[in-house]
This record gives structure tokens, C-alpha cells and sequence, in this order.
């Protein structure tokens, strides 16, 4: 597809761990992203299958990147979510 200024949109997959309370760091180094569409952090545990860039039940939940750091940080104060997997989809135009 197509962002709204006509660039095409690349789609990078991520994997990894959530921490335990502690927020959770992935490194976006080596994504030439210009502008990010769309974020999707799905968790999956023995009894829920999650999108934390859409859910809070405490408002402590969280999904942002900083892009001084250049990278995505996960905020998680859930403790059914410590430790579980995640699957980051990040949708992106690049830079040119």
C-alpha cells in the first residue's frame, strides 16, 4: 500500500521478551523510517493474546518511540504480561 503522501509503506517484524515491571527496549538502528504509520505490539501469554498499543486496564500501558534513541520502548505494568513474548509490527514510509 500507500501512505497518504504517496510514498509506499514498508512493514518490519520484530521479536523479543517483554521484562519483567521494567520497560521493555528494541532497537529500530537500521530502519531508514521516515514517518511510522502504524504500531502493533502483540503479546502472547498462556491465557490472553494482547495488542499493548491499544490496551491499558490501568492506564500504565504503554507504546512509543524515541526517536532520539531510535528506538521503541514498552511500558507494561501488568504482571500476567512479565516475560512474555512480543511481536512488534512496525508500518513505515522511508526516508529518501
Amino acid at each position: 500500500g500507500f501512505w497518504i503522501d504517496g510514498k509506499p509503506l514498508y512493514r518490519k517484524t520484530i521479536t523479543g521478551k517483554l521484562t519483567g515491571s521494567a520497560d521493555s527496549y528494541y532497537s529500530l538502528s537500521g530502519i531508514n523510517y521516515d514517518i511510522i504509520t502504524n504500531i502493533k505490539v502483540l503479546v502472547n501469554t498462556p491465557d490472553y493474546v494482547v495488542d499493548l498499543s491499544t490496551y491499558s486496564n490501568t492506564g500504565q500501558n504503554g507504546v512509543l518511540i524515541e526517536k532520539s534513541q531510535n528506538r521503541l520502548r514498552i511500558s507494561n505494568n501488568n504482571y500476567a504480561f512479565y516475560n512474555s513474548p512480543v511481536i512488534i509490527i512496525l508500518e513505515y514510509t522511508k526516508k529518501e
